[in-house]
Order: C-alpha cells, then sequence, then structure tokens
C-alpha cells in the first residue's frame, strides 16, 4: 500500500503575521514616500511626476509587506537599494556640500531610512523562509538608537555656520557689485563678459527657497548659494575663452547653465 506524500513545507505564497523586522521594512517603506513627498512640497516646491509615483510605489510596497507574504520584505529591501543607488549622485553631491543644510538634512534622514529598509527587508525575508522562531534581534534596539544618534550628530555639525565666500564682505560693498541671480530654478544670464586679467567679483543671489551653487570647473570656482542669501564669487581668468557655468546640484544642472565669455 503506498503512502501519500505529505507537503510540510510553506509555498511562497504562504501568509505570516508581521514580526519585527516586517513590520520595520513596512514602516521604512512609508518612511520613504513622506520623504519623497516632502521633496517635492518643502524643497523643490512643485510636483515632479517621477518622485510622485516613486513614493505612491513606496506606499503600495508597504502595502504588500503589511499583506505578510514571505518574500514581500524582500521586494521592499530592492526598492530601497534602487531609492539609494538611483540617487547616489545627489547624495554624494549633498554630503559634500553640508552648507547647503536642507538638501544634507533631507539626505542624511532619506539615506537612514533606506538603509533601514535594506537591511530589514533582507533580514526578514531571511526569518520568514528560515521557518524558525522570527524573534526580535537582540541588537535591532540599540543600532536603532545609534542610527539615530548618527544623523542627528550629523544635522547638528553640518548646522554649525561655516565661512562662506562672502565672509569678511560687508553688506554695502557686496550690494555693489555685479550680480548673477536665481529665481525659479534658473540664472537670470545665460552669458556674462569678462577681460583677461580683470578680477572678477560677482553677487551670487539666491531668491529660492533652497540651495544652488556656481561652478566654472575651469578656473576652479566653486561657490555655494544658500537659500535666500547672497554670495561671493572671486576670481581671476587668466587666458581667454568661453567658460560654461552651471549649478553643481546633479538635478539642476541641465537647467542652471550658461557662458562665462573672456576676451583679451
Amino acid at each position: 500500500m503506498e503512502t501519500p506524500l505529505i507537503m510540510t513545507g510553506k509555498s511562497a505564497s504562504t501568509r505570516l503575521p508581521l514580526a519585527s523586522l516586517g513590520k520595520l521594512t513596512l514602516i521604512a517603506l512609508v518612511g520613504l514616500a513622506l520623504c519623497l513627498t516632502y521633496l517635492q512640497a518643502a524643497i523643490i516646491g512643485a510636483l515632479i511626476p517621477p518622485l510622485a509615483v516613486f513614493a505612491v510605489v513606496s506606499l503600495l510596497l508597504a502595502g504588500i509587506v503589511g499583506i505578510g507574504w514571505r518574500w514581500a520584505p524582500a521586494i521592499g529591501a530592492l526598492w530601497s537599494v534602487f531609492i539609494i543607488v538611483g540617487n547616489s549622485e545627489a547624495i554624494a553631491y549633498n554630503f559634500a556640500h553640508p552648507n547647503n543644510t536642507h538638501q544634507f538634512n533631507f539626505t542624511v534622514v532619506t539615506l537612514a531610512v533606506a538603509v533601514v529598509g535594506v537591511v530589514a527587508g533582507v533580514s526578514a525575508a531571511v526569518q520568514n523562509y528560515r521557518g524558525a522562531e522570527r524573534s526580535t534581534p537582540r541588537l535591532l534596539p540599540f543600532t536603532l538608537t545609534a542610527l539615530v544618534a548618527l544623523c542627528l550628530g550629523a544635522i547638528l555639525v553640518a548646522a554649525i555656520p561655516q565661512g562662506g565666500a562672502s565672509a569678511g564682505i560687508s553688506a554695502e560693498a557686496l550690494s555693489g557689485m555685479p550680480a548673477l541671480a536665481v529665481a525659479g530654478s534658473t540664472f537670470d544670464q545665460q552669458e556674462i563678459h569678462a577681460k583677461v586679467g580683470e578680477t572678477i567679483a560677482l553677487r551670487l543671489d539666491n531668491r529660492d527657497s533652497e540651495a544652488h551653487s556656481f561652478e566654472i570647473d575651469e578656473l576652479n570656482v566653486h561657490a555655494p548659494m544658500p537659500a535666500g542669501q547672497s554670495a561671493l564669487a572671486l576670481f581671476k581668468p587668466s587666458k581667454p575663452g568661453t567658460y560654461t557655468f552651471y549649478c553643481g546640484i546633479p538635478a539642476h544642472r541641465t537647467l542652471m547653465v550658461g557662458k562665462l565669455i573672456i576676451v583679451p
């Protein structure tokens, strides 16, 4: 008499109550959606369709994780990796320019949330498939506390005033200089003319609620433009030519660009 085979394993579609790591993955995905919403509402000040789609996707994935499928946390981890890799250029720029405090703080928080999503998602999926008791890792509270402390420390350090390009220049002297203004994330001039050997002192007026920068790579000019403030770019070109100036924030470079024309 044949004995029927009994399948004791759980299929990939098995739904399980969320353990602590699964809940943390869900919270991280919701956090990413909130970060992307904040980016549009408070920093950019406009609805950006791709970012809005990413926010919605984050919420949908959070809902899928909440259903309890064993594989779902891994999808949350992959999405968190996508957010990090897809914004790696902007992340690197913002970390290199902590004086742009709004963008820096946003980047610190968003990166921390995404890292939590990656680690928690992978760990939750492993727990789900191992079939053992899905207990809360003993070091989890300590790790989360350390991560929060690290983020707060970075934000506080970035908030310390730094001497900018206009340090030591009086407001009266700065106001009398030729100006290049930014409003609506565009430069008000696309061409600037000067002569070889002439010291160029250019007032950089940022009328936006987000930081920008003034960059001329060939002349080694890199001047931050804090939100709502005026800064100074001071340099002396030594040879004639046409040089490109632009905003160094990756998402702005295609729109915020112009030419510096140096004549003999």
